[in-house]
């Protein structure tokens, strides 16, 4: 330690850049790992094996995901020019890509099922369609199956409540990048702008706006939970409303909440045959924990008129007539269109200097990107909030309310 600390902070993190197998990957570098006992050791062994002896607390606990968790990652390779390398090469750099390479007896074996799975006949050139395989990819292999098994262990000990927001809005990475949320899902961390309302890389929420209505209720459920250990709504009026059940109430299938630009209902856990796939690839860090043998049907899940709250219609949204005139009065603003679109050039030249420290050359790959012509004009086009133009309005409503399963216009 004595080392570390006298060594240049800059050499530091200038080395472990040769730490990566390809791009940026694996994307944690240093992760937890089970410590000698001792008198600061935090884990002493693996969760598995604490949960069978009982070692973890039985306290009720949150665990939310986005719909679309890899998507963020899906976006980086699209902008990077990646996406083509990334097929044409898929059996060399997907074990390091999707971490696998230590933890498969028989790692060729296991990337020709994944590619034959996700891939299928697809050719090497990028589409909408590979980005979104890219995205599925990278959200069942580190996302969704171990939620799946951290999920299915703690709801036997205490209540366990499980979270799917898909609230689609300015606030995510598509438009860091430029590009239109209405054209992709909700990746990773975009949720949490709705707790904080950071201003850093995106604009303050906006009162009166959908976006503002579902962090008010995000945070309402948070304090509940803090404050009474059950996540919960209630308004000023005194009444309650108890729209999250924890995950395993329906019997041995998970259930989550479904948080979107829809509703927010219960719903059966998603994707269940990604989650059995991995299980079945015999890989030492995914033993087979699949609770269901059934693939869920979303469209049969519970919302809150079942709970007995009547929810009023939704009001009718502005006219097509009406909406490019509203849409370019609100997002067409000049310091909104370029506070945006400057982040496009960021993260593509840290991008690229993370792969020209791994390869030479790998600059021209992506060089014409960096250029980013129409950049600001592209975003300017293509930002909006959650695509609900500036005129909508929500009913005389009190949040939370009665009608919160509509939660946009």
């Amino acid at each position: 330690m004595d080392c570390y600390r006298a060594a240049n902070p800059h050499f530091l993190i200038h080395a472990q850049q040769k730490l990566y197998d390809f791009m940026t990957f694996p994307p944690i570098l240093f992760a937890p790992v089970v410590e000698r006992p001792g008198p600061e050791a935090f884990l002493t062994d693996t969760p598995e094996n604490m949960y069978s002896k009982k070692l973890v607390q039985n306290i009720p606990w949150i665990c939310a995901q986005t719909t679309e968790e890899g998507e963020s990652f899906a976006l980086a390779f699209k902008h990077v020019g990646k996406i083509p390398f990334y097929k044409r090469n898929f059996d060399r750099v997907a074990p390091y890509i999707l971490d696998y390479w230590y933890v498969a007896k028989n790692s060729s074996e296991v990337t020709a099922k994944i590619r034959d799975v996700y891939f299928g006949t697809e050719g090497p050139n990028p589409s909408a369609e590979s980005i979104r395989i890219v995205s599925d990819l990278v959200s069942d292999r580190y996302f969704r199956v171990g939620i799946h098994r951290a999920i299915a262990l703690h709801s036997k000990i205490a209540p366990t409540y499980a979270s799917l927001f898909g609230f689609r809005s300015q606030i995510g990475f598509p438009s860091l990048w430029g590009d239109s949320p209405n054209d992709y899902g909700v990746g990773h961390a975009s949720d949490n702008g709705f707790y904080f309302n950071s201003t850093l890389y995106f604009l303050p929420l906006q009162l009166g706006t959908p976006s503002y209505d579902v962090s008010r209720m995000l945070i309402n459920l948070a304090v509940n939970f803090a404050k009474k250990r059950e996540p919960f709504l209630n308004y000023r009026n005194g009444n309650v409303i108890k729209i999250w059940k924890p995950a395993m109430y329906h019997g041995k299938d998970l259930r989550f909440l479904l948080i979107d630009n829809e509703n927010v209902i219960m719903i059966p856990e998603p994707r269940q045959y990604a989650i059995r796939f991995w299980e079945s690839l015999g890989l030492a860090d995914t033993p087979v924990t699949m609770m269901s043998t059934a693939e869920p049907n979303p469209h049969q899940a519970t919302d809150l008129n079942a709970l007995g709250v009547q929810a009023p219609a939704p009001p009718i949204p502005p006219s097509i007539d009406n909406y490019a005139e509203n849409y370019n009065a609100h997002y067409m603003q000049p310091e909104y269109s370029t506070y945006v679109a400057g982040f496009r050039p960021y993260f593509l030249g840290l991008a690229l200097g993370q792969l020209c420290l791994k390869y030479e050359g790998a600059a021209e790959e992506v060089v014409n990107e960096l250029a980013c012509s129409g950049c600001t004009a592209a975003a300017a086009k293509t930002v909006s909030v959650g695509g609900i133009p500036s005129g909508s309005k929500f009913p005389d409503w009190e949040f939370p309310s009665q009608a919160v399963a509509f939660l946009t216009c």
